[in-house]
């Protein structure tokens, strides 16, 4: 049995366990274009235990996109039995890593557009909702769509325009993750159609500020929008934009039973 180091940084501690046959089965039969679900499942597969005590996060969806990336990376590096393993064929993963930032906190984005913007940080509960809406093509796709819908996600107004936003669009003004799937989703739906419905000048302007907060929000790993979803990207000119599907995460033996190429 390969032996997981346990994971930690402020706002996360858990203990690894590795995947079994059976999971990896079960993960293998997912579509691969669920990318973001995908590594919410295989993260459930893999932790064993969250250590107890404060700050610490124990619901996954509640995980940054950031944190997610790099709690399966650090699996991954024990499948290679190096922690700088390779990626590409000119990239290491410490070309991606910014250990120096271990976690990220809201940005007062301040007036844009006759309103006062905040920017939270981007959960996983978020990036597999945004998956789905593209995949029922209920928003658009390729990197605008991802970078809109991020927006969309992350970005808040003052309380009051919040509450007067849910109620126009008759939604439960309740904590995310104790909604179900599609009434997530439909948030989301409708706040990815206010941006479309904003001014262009505006929407530049909204734009032009999350891009910088989004930047500042960097945390562990750094990371984009792409026109497949959120990638790793490294600093260096010419390093390639890189994410770790599932199968990456099984032994050679495992991944040439399953026929994974």
């Amino acid at each position: 049995m390969r032996h997981i180091a346990p994971y930690r940084t402020p706002r996360i501690g858990v203990d690894l366990k590795e995947l079994t046959l059976g999971a990896a089965i079960v993960l293998t039969a997912r579509p691969f274009t669920t990318y973001e679900a995908n590594q919410g499942a295989c993260l459930a597969a893999i932790v064993e235990r969250h250590e107890d005590r404060d700050g610490q996060v124990t619901d996954l969806r509640l995980w940054t996109v950031q944190e997610r990336h790099a709690v399966i990376s650090h699996y991954l590096a024990h499948t290679f039995d190096s922690f700088d393993f390779p990626v590409g064929e000119n990239a290491r993963f410490s070309n991606y890593l910014l250990m120096e930032r271990p976690m990220a906190e809201p940005v007062a984005l301040g007036p844009i557009a006759d309103d006062e913007w905040t920017l939270l940080p981007l959960l996983g509960l978020y990036a597999e909702s945004i998956e789905r809406l593209m995949a029922q093509q209920r928003i658009p796709a390729k990197r605008h769509g991802w970078v809109i819908a991020c927006m969309a996600a992350q970005m808040r107004s003052t309380d009051a325009r919040e509450s007067e936003f849910l109620a126009k669009c008759n939604l439960p003004n309740a904590a995310h993750q104790d909604l179900p799937e599609a009434l997530v989703d439909d948030w989301l739906e409708r706040r990815v159609q206010m941006l479309l419905n904003t001014a262009e000048s505006d929407f530049a302007d909204l734009m032009g500020a999350y891009l910088a907060g989004f930047e500042q929000q960097q945390h562990l790993v750094r990371m984009a929008h792409h026109d497949d979803g959120l990638v790793l990207v490294g600093e260096a000119p010419g390093l390639p934009p890189a994410r770790f599907p599932v199968s990456d995460l099984f032994g050679r033996q495992t991944q040439r039973l399953l026929g994974i190429a």
